[in-house]
């Protein structure tokens, strides 16, 4: 075999280290040494045990969730990494806390601080529930205490919804693909409004579902606003802080999913009898503005026989001045009569008068002159008695 030079050799030490899942993704419990922060603000230090130690790192962008000195006994997380330049073997953190937390109590802060920085808890992404809903979803085991009280409550409270149960594995190693399966499936279905993600209480070992990470991604990533209800009171999990709403038991959360019918009706009465009450007050105001207006009718109009007087007074002028413009009239009459009896002919001729007259073409003429007349022309002569023909000469 072919001897390694040093730059190969490093770098095959390397892949293998980096190859390695199991040196990844590590929690390692040791005593804080030659602990120096640089100026770049990184941490550099090592995690004794005994005469066994390594060398680690905690970068800048972490040092904000790390705070320890020298002799301080730590519980780490991190990731093993081989430096060719130096040949340095180096344990990089991203996660330092007091060794009495505990490893699950450091396993939950180490994802809920990555999660955070993430923005899966950011509460302006959170989603408003809707007010009545029509159609939860409800995603819990199906042999446990919280269906029942989910049920009861939301059957209580609001029976105008439908429940869909997408039944799930709440507790052990398989709970956690479970609830993903059931949070998929309910979330695909037509018209649901709203899911309820439920369990009852138990030991932090029995929710520990509820905070592994595809869990969390699968909330985060749910198109349907989730409403988490696990546990008991004092019970947190990651699933309660990246749901949109959470609430400390099953019932609270089917409480908080719906709207009392009961509080509806009361505030619709309430309604009834306020509207009845301002209709009867409006109707009130009406009826005084009414009688309001019949009085100023009755003292501003005129009465009926104030009305027959005055039309009995115009009749009056009326027939004055109808006599009136009659006399003149007669009066007018006589003149005009007296004038045509000066112009009447028959006036003239009772008077010992004549009157002649000749016709052309067919009408009469009055003979006023001689020179009206011509020889041998025949005219006509009316008297008082009568017309006789004369000839003229």
């Amino acid at each position: 075999m072919e001897p390694l030079s040093v730059d190969a050799l490093n770098s095959l030490i390397r892949r293998i280290v980096r190859s390695e899942e199991l040196l990844a993704n590590i929690w390692v419990l040791g005593e804080i040494t030659n602990f120096r922060p640089h100026s770049s603000g990184h941490r550099f230090f090592s995690l004794a045990d005994g005469e066994a130690a390594i060398r680690s790192v905690i970068w800048r962008g972490d040092v904000k969730e790390a705070s320890f000195d020298n002799g301080d006994r730590v519980l780490a997380h991190g990731h093993v990494d081989f430096y060719p330049a130096r040949g340095d073997l180096q344990f990089v953190c991203d996660f330092v806390r007091p060794e009495g937390i505990g490893l699950e109590a450091a396993r939950f802060e180490q994802l809920r601080a990555r999660l955070e920085g993430e923005g899966l808890f950011d509460p302006s992404r959170k989603r408003k529930l809707p007010i009545y809903p029509e159609r939860i979803g409800l995603v819990t085991s199906q042999s446990g205490a919280a269906l029942h009280d989910v049920k009861n409550v939301i059957n209580h409270r609001w029976p105008l919804a439908t429940i869909t149960l997408a039944p799930a594995t709440v507790q052990g190693e398989t709970a956690p693909s479970s609830i993903v399966e059931a949070l998929s499936k309910i979330s695909l279905l037509p018209d649901i409004e709203v899911i309820i993600l439920a369990r009852g209480g138990g030991s932090s070992e029995d929710l520990a579902a509820f905070n592994d990470e595809v869990v969390v991604r699968a909330i985060f990533s749910s198109k349907v606003p989730i409403i988490s209800g696990i546990g008991h009171d004092t019970d947190l999990t990651l699933a309660d802080l990246v749901a949109d709403v959470s609430a400390p038991t099953p019932s609270a959360a089917a409480q908080r999913t719906t709207p009392d019918m009961h509080d509806i009706l009361e505030t619709v009465n309430d309604y009834g009898r306020m509207m009845g009450f301002n209709l009867h007050a409006a109707l009130g105001r009406e009826y005084l503005n009414f009688e309001n207006l019949v009085y100023r009718f009755k003292v501003m109009t005129p009465t009926v026989v104030e009305y027959l007087t005055g039309i009995e007074a115009l009749v009056v002028r009326l027939d004055d001045n109808i006599s009136e413009r009659m006399n003149k009239l007669n009066t007018a009459c006589d003149t005009q009569e007296v004038h045509l009896n000066v112009l009447d002919p028959k006036a003239t001729i009772a008077r010992g008068f004549s009157i002649v007259e000749k016709r052309i073409n067919g009408k009469q003429f009055v003979v006023n002159q001689i020179d009206d007349v011509e020889s041998n022309e025949l005219l006509e002569v009316s008297v008082q008695d009568g017309t006789f023909p004369v000839k003229v000469i």
